[in-house]
Parts: C-alpha cells; structure tokens; sequence
C-alpha cells in the first residue's frame, strides 16, 4: 500500500473487540465507545471512525485489510482488552505465527499463521516512547503508560499483525485494564487515549 495519505479530511480509525470468554463487557469496547464522544475530530481537523470487532478471525481478516483498502487511513489503532495489565499499554510489535487459540465462533487460523509469506516480527515505527513521555508531562492524566513487546497470540495480536503488514509508519495496538481496575477510570482512560492519537497524529504530520 502506498504510504502518501490521499484523504482531503484524514481519517483515524480507531477500533475495540466485543465480548469473549468471561469478559461479557470488553473494557475495549467501553473506552472506545467513550473516545468516540470526544471532540478529536474538530481537534485533530480529523474524521474519526470507530468499530467494535468481533473476537474472530475471519471476520478480522476480511474487515482490517479492506478499512485500509477502501478508508486510506492516515491512524489505525486497535484497543484491546489485557488482564494482565495494570496500566495503558502500547504495544510495539507484533508476531506472524502461533495463532492457536479458538475464537468466539470455536474457530482457529488454518495455518495458525497471521499472513503466509510475511516476516515473523513486524514492529511499529510510531515514536511510543515519545507518546509517553508527553503524557507524564501532563499532569491530569494519572493513568500510567508503558510499552510492552508481546500483544499475545490471540485476536490483539492477529488484528496488529494485520494492520503492521499494511503500515508500520501508522499502526499501533494498545491494552487497557479489565473493567475492575479500569471502570472508576474510563473516562480518563479514554482522555489518555484521546492524548496519545494527537501526539502520534502530529507525529505522523511532522514525518511525512
């Protein structure tokens, strides 16, 4: 895909996953549905579209590639849902292979590989780090941030993996909490969110 962003408005495409497994209420889905309400299009001079995928392969599959086809998008993040975190978590990379674990629909990858004929490791080339260090500057935000290496081998990772074989120069994946540590906050998990899509958007500007 060609790198030079045609749009006259930009879009940022910014998607959550529905329900699995015990997550009946996906904190993904909560804090997306809240970005949403947030004036980053008027802000950033954007078109935001949102979606809450499904915790299936195919579906994902079909979806991520054609939004990039069809949207051109100049942002994509996907937000997923971790319990293992205890904080915002920008993921750096994401891996090809090992996609073992049944979806909702008790469905697996085939080849339990992402994409066959691409690398293992594709990693994003958004500044992360200086994302990060912009939202410690700001002292409203007290939900930390970190950067992880390993999205896991389930949806989070195959929907990054996707996106990455597109763009590393505009993609990124983030987990946030579970709703327990998550839900007193949502509110400003989604302005923390909100910051970092500004900084990465005047990142991608300032490098294109």
């Amino acid at each position: 895909m060609n790198e030079n962003i045609c749009n006259e408005i930009p879009i940022i495409y910014i998607t959550g996953f529905g329900p699995f497994g015990k997550h009946s209420e996906n904190a993904s889905q909560k804090v997306v549905e809240k970005l949403a309400l947030l004036n980053i299009d008027s802000d950033l001079k954007v078109k935001l579209e949102t979606d809450i995928l499904d915790v299936a392969y195919k579906p994902v599959l079909e979806k991520i590639p054609n939004k990039w086809k069809t949207s051109k998008p100049k942002l994509v993040i996907h937000i997923g849902v971790s319990e293992l975190a205890e904080n915002i978590v920008l993921e750096k990379q994401s891996f090809n292979n090992d996609y073992c674990q049944p979806d909702i629909n008790s469905c697996c990858v085939q080849s339990k590989q992402c994409l066959i004929g691409f690398p293992e490791t594709l990693q994003t080339q958004l500044d992360l780090e200086g994302a990060i260090k912009d939202l410690e500057n700001n002292e409203k935000f007290h939900l930390k941030c970190s950067v992880s290496t390993n999205p896991g081998r389930f949806l989070c990772g195959f929907v990054y993996y996707l996106s990455l074989s597109v763009s590393q120069k505009r993609s990124l994946f983030i987990h946030v909490p579970v709703l327990s540590i998550v839900h007193e906050d949502q509110d400003v998990a989604a302005y923390t969110l909100a910051s970092t899509v500004g900084y990465l958007n005047k990142n991608i500007i300032q490098s294109s």
